[in-house]
């Protein structure tokens, strides 16, 4: 592949989630855990890979429709890699642990399939204007670029 997105030398690892550059995530998937990333973040792929850009559970759609707040996730599974990238937003590779992690759905970029996510009231007492009322709970063990 020949693009500038791609013009940096690609970093040498074995990790599941490599930062291949300052704003562009690689993904190995070896066919046994699959990834769950933003819709339209995915900017190539190699290898045998299947995308489920319909997946939602009952309780996502539900949250979505009272908060307004969710995150559009696609079902990335198979065996390659797969290359991701979000508004030339820097990408950050972070170690869920059993506590959770709360975001804006709008940073999020991939997770592993084993964490959980769900929208949650966030009460602010200095109503800092900008932030949303509703953030992303990502609980579960595993990694969230």
């Amino acid at each position: 592949m020949q693009s500038p997105l791609f013009s940096h030398t690609e970093q040498q690892s074995q990790e599941r989630y490599v930062v291949q550059n300052p704003q562009l995530l690689r993904v190995s998937l070896t066919g046994h855990d699959d990834v769950l990333a933003r819709k339209g973040a995915m900017v190539a792929y190699q290898g045998l890979i299947d995308f489920d850009g319909e997946y939602e559970s009952r309780g996502q759609r539900g949250a979505r429709a009272r908060t307004g707040e969710g995150l559009d996730l696609m079902r990335c599974s198979g065996q390659g890699t797969v290359y991701f990238a979000n508004l030339a937003q820097y990408v950050h590779v972070v170690d869920v642990d059993q506590e959770g992690i709360t975001v804006d759905s709008a940073y999020v970029l991939a997770l592993d399939s084993t964490l959980h996510t769900e929208v949650i009231a966030v009460d602010s007492q200095y109503g800092i204007s900008g932030s949303g009322k509703y953030q992303l709970d990502i609980t579960g063990r595993g990694r969230s670029p």
